[in-house]
């Protein structure tokens, strides 16, 4: 089973405040990697972090193509 964080150990990991961690989970759960976030109800949720590094990898290819006109 893969590993599932909490959003502060999220936070915690990535050396985020909380503002910048909730930017990336909305950008995350409107991208192809939404199953990243388990959502538990309204306000609570948990990360699978594994999916959730694929995603951010993701991003990070975009901006770079975007950056440099790969896209």
């Amino acid at each position: 089973m893969s590993e599932i964080l909490t959003p502060k150990e999220v936070q915690k990991k990535y050396d985020w405040s909380y503002s910048t961690w909730r930017r990336r989970r909305e950008e995350c759960q409107i991208s192809p990697y939404k199953d990243a976030i388990i959502m538990e109800s309204q306000r609570r949720c948990h990360v699978k972090a594994k999916r959730f590094e694929e995603f951010l990898e993701w991003k990070s290819k975009q901006i770079y193509d975007e950056r440099f006109g790969l896209v």
